[in-house]
């Protein structure tokens, strides 16, 4: 008797011969002896759902006997048309018509891996998974090895790092049929966190950090524009910040042959701009002695990057919107014979566009079609992970970087700092801490000299540290009784009840006032009054987390 095995990922079934007389133990690791009877042989699917021993298949005269042996997964059986199979009486029976048993969606994915180094990469990876895992109660081991150009190359569950590692996720029991949607969810995640930490990995080359949640946010935006083709891309965040890097970024995930060409549109002169950027003839005008090139016409193929676009003369803005939307431009002096170029704009600006647009200072049709993506790119001062991230960069001359010699009381000053200038504030701030350091550890006082030799206003005073809150009358008593009181008063029915009861309490009224009591927010009548930053920074605490917390604590127990 054939018999057809079908397992998961597999095109094509395994055949097994069965004779009359025989009895088959089928399974992952099969043994002769199983619990009810003694097999004939076995025969073992390395496939990670399948149980150990899964299926005992008995032929005698009468037909085939299957007995599913307890597997994790059930044995399915497909009958032929108008064929007959007839169960116990007693049995409980589940029929499946034309629906392939088991598999389930992985809507949410695991945790954004950390991409400060290959290192903290490779560690947090395996934290999220392992996490991610765990809560699916999917049992799984994760190794990573140096990579293998041998070894299980198409294999599922080895994936390859940018770090030069393979991650491997192996079973360590009997898994689900689901775990094969698992292991595409996990492929499709992992794809995203290793562009995301190669496009981290090259600004940190060129002299930028992405550390922050704001700044992974904005190069995973700028990343999901280039996988879908954008023809344009809006930079829009402080001199400084990163634009350039992210337009770079932007330029290389596109995957095209051209170049990448840059151009300030503040540099060009009301008189030259229209050159500069279409070209023109020689002899155009007086002092042009030979043809030029202009930059729509050298990034043909590639990007064209066009930094502080509202300096862009109004006239040439006109041409630049014409160009967009048809691709062609004429050379000035080259009239009636227009040239053709194949660009993706990235333009970049530290103004207000929208608020110029509606006051007819920028052309209102060129910011509808500049602004096609839109990727604000955050100030320093929201974004101290990449302080301390660039710190941890730069050595000091007596050993170690800036970052470890710094006291708490020096990080407490960075924290507060405003950043005016960036990251170029920040790197003539290391460089002045590398110039006068001379100890192993850099005090407050040295930090906000450093950083008063190139501030343009006075430096923020550090927030005193709030005391413990077991150091205070009622403590966290005080703050659960009061929370329960408000939780009783908006549900109208006592203490919570339920898990997702306490869910509730918990999220919506204990965590608010904590930590509105820990940041200070219990003093101040408003949320606009609470200086978030520094208050998130006094919690080691994300500016997110602070906003939540806030706002539910204002919206429920505020003046």
């Amino acid at each position: 008797m054939r018999v057809e095995i079908h397992m998961p990922r597999s095109s094509s079934p395994s055949e097994l011969e069965v004779h009359s007389g025989e009895t088959v133990v089928v399974g992952r690791k099969p043994t002769m002896d199983d619990e009810g009877g003694q097999a004939t042989r076995t025969v073992a699917l390395p496939v990670p759902s399948v149980s150990a021993s899964h299926v005992r298949i008995g032929c005698d005269s009468d037909g085939v006997r299957i007995e599913d042996l307890g597997s994790r997964n059930g044995t399915w059986v497909r009958l032929p048309p108008r064929s007959v199979v007839r169960f116990p009486a007693s049995e409980s029976l589940s029929v499946h018509l034309a629906v392939e048993p088991g598999g389930s969606a992985f809507e949410e994915s695991p945790a954004d891996a950390h991409t400060g180094g290959a290192r903290e990469y490779v560690a947090s990876l395996e934290r999220a998974l392992g996490a991610w895992f765990s809560a699916h109660d999917l049992s799984v081991a994760l190794t990573v090895v140096p990579r293998d150009s041998t070894a299980a190359q198409d294999q599922s569950g080895w994936f390859p790092l940018p770090t030069g590692d393979s991650l491997v996720v192996e079973p360590t029991s009997t898994v689900q049929t689901s775990f094969w949607d698992a292991i595409g969810h996990v492929e499709r995640y992992l794809a995203r966190q290793n562009q995301q930490f190669s496009a981290a990995e090259e600004m940190r080359a060129n002299g930028l950090v992405v550390a922050s949640p704001a700044m992974r946010i904005a190069v995973a935006r700028v990343i999901d524009a280039a996988a879908v083709g954008a023809r344009s891309l809006l930079l829009v965040g402080p001199s400084g910040s990163g634009k350039e890097g992210l337009a770079r970024c932007f330029h290389r995930h596109l995957g095209r042959p051209g170049p990448f060409v840059a151009r300030n549109c503040a540099l060009l002169s009301k008189e030259f701009a229209r050159s500069e950027l279409f070209g023109a003839e020689k002899g155009a005008f007086t002092g042009c002695t030979q043809r030029i090139i202009g930059a729509v016409e050298a990034a043909n193929e590639g990007t064209l990057f066009l930094d502080e676009l509202a300096e862009l003369p109004r006239d040439v803005q006109a041409m630049l919107l014409r160009f967009l939307d048809h691709g062609d431009f004429e050379r000035l002096g080259r009239y009636g014979r227009p040239s053709t170029s194949d660009v993706r704009l990235v333009a970049a600006t530290n103004a207000d566009l929208r608020s110029a647009a509606l006051r007819d200072q920028f052309r209102l049709d060129l910011w509808f079609r500049v602004s096609a993506f839109v990727v604000d790119v955050p100030p320093l001062r929201d974004r101290f992970e990449d302080v301390e991230a660039f710190l941890r960069g730069r050595a000091t001359p007596a050993g170690g970087s800036i970052h470890d010699a710094l006291s708490p009381g020096a990080l407490e000053v960075l924290a507060a700092h405003a950043w005016d200038g960036n990251f170029r504030e920040l790197v003539n701030f290391a460089n002045r801490i590398v110039a006068i350091t001379k100890t192993r550890t850099i005090d407050a006082d040295v930090c906000r000299a450093a950083l008063a030799e190139g501030a343009l206003r006075p430096l923020e005073s550090s927030n005193p540290p709030r005391a413990p809150l077991a150091a205070t009358p009622g403590g966290m008593a005080e703050l659960a009784s009061r929370a329960e009181e408000a939780f009783a008063h908006d549900r109208g029915d006592g203490s919570p009840a339920s898990w997702d009861d306490v869910k509730d309490f918990v999220e919506n009224y204990l965590k608010p006032l904590v930590f509105a009591h820990l940041g200070g927010a219990t003093e101040v009548e408003r949320l606009e009054d609470v200086e978030l930053r520094a208050t998130s920074q006094r919690l080691g605490a994300d500016r997110g987390t602070a906003s939540k917390q806030l706002a539910r604590y204002f919206d429920r127990f505020g003046q």
